[in-house]
């Protein structure tokens, strides 16, 4: 946090507070003198005057005394009164200047955080993306450096050159789905939750084939049940989930579950593989993190740890808590309450 900008800032709000303070003040001054500089009524003219008639000295008599008497306390009451408002107003300065000081803080910090949250993912995500730009460079150099080049290895450098791109495409598209942290909440839609996890266990089915996973799906809750969930996003969420799970699987099996956690229902994915480390497991949401090897792919780099980052995007702007369970060597499972 810069000092200038938390000085600026700070000038700023004690000027409002200062502004603020000083018209509180006029309006005061105004009613007190205001009372002050009344006239006396008749009836309080009569109660100062003397019934009984009071000896002259010299060419005063008792009441043009009275009335200048009243005249000066009236004067030092005034002046008692701005002395009162300035030191008032010198209090309100110097406590100002703590108060304004506290809030440019409090209002710079959220901002910094931002800015730096901001500056690492430009960071990371440039560092990621150097990754395939410098595998592309390195085959296309080589390629070039040789005289004739076979049809067949021209074909093969392409396919790689292809497969790096399909990797900064996938990359990126993450990279924008994280972005979108401040989109607009899904509206909700009443959903029968075994046909939804039937529904899911099919889309993903082509992929964990692919991949020698089986997915088998659990539900503790009645048959019938039907609750109200964003869809789409609840869908995006455990498909992230299980993706995650498939690469980790040690048994090659995934659990697509349902159940209820009190007045809610829980949606989760659990795999049997690594499981993930204690230490792990405060970081495992951030952007580009990505656990140890015993966690990590190896047979396919296309892992970038921006999965689970926007799950968690995801839910917070659906107001739903993600839970993860796991401990090392008994798999992880990881929940979204609705």
């Amino acid at each position: 946090m810069k000092k200038s900008e938390v000085n600026r800032l700070t000038l700023s709000y004690l000027a409002v507070i200062m502004t603020l303070s000083l018209i509180f003040t006029g309006i005061i001054y105004l009613l007190s003198t205001a009372s002050l500089n009344r006239p006396l009524l008749p009836s309080e003219e009569e109660n100062s005057s003397v019934s009984v008639e009071a000896p002259e000295f010299g060419e005063h008599s008792f009441e043009n005394t009275f009335r200048k008497r009243l005249e000066r306390r009236d004067n030092t009451t005034r002046m008692t009164i701005i002395y009162s408002l300035v030191g008032f107003n010198l209090g309100i300065f110097v406590i100002g200047i703590f108060v304004s000081r506290s809030l440019a803080k409090l209002t710079l910090a959220p901002i910094e955080r931002a800015m730096m949250k901001q500056t690492q993912f430009i960071f990371d995500a440039s560092h990621e993306l150097k990754t395939p730009l410098t595998a592309m460079l390195v085959r296309n150099e080589v390629a070039l450096r040789k005289k004739s080049l076979p049809e067949e290895k021209a074909r093969e450098v392409i396919e790689k050159n292809i497969e790096e791109i399909l990797k900064m495409k996938e990359l990126t598209a993450s990279m924008l789905a994280v972005a979108r942290e401040n989109g607009e909440p899904e509206k909700l839609t009443e959903i029968s939750v075994p046909e939804f996890l039937a529904d899911l266990q099919e889309k993903l089915a082509p992929v964990a084939k692919e991949r020698g996973v089986k997915i088998e799906a659990e539900m503790n809750l009645g048959k019938n049940l039907r609750v109200s969930v964003a869809k789409n996003t609840l869908e995006q969420i455990l498909t992230i989930f299980a993706d995650n799970a498939m690469k980790y699987s040690g048994e090659k099996i995934i659990y697509l579950r349902a159940g209820r956690r009190g007045k809610n229902v829980a949606f989760s994915v659990k795999d049997n593989g690594a499981g993930v480390k204690k230490e792990d497991q405060k970081r495992i949401f951030e952007r580009f993190y990505q656990v140890d090897a015993a966690r990590t792919r190896t047979e396919d780099k296309t892992s970038y740890g921006l999965g689970l980052a926007i799950a968690k995007n995801l839910a917070e702007r659906q107001g739903y808590k993600i839970v993860l369970r796991s401990s090392e060597g008994r798999g992880a499972e990881f929940e979204v309450v609705v």
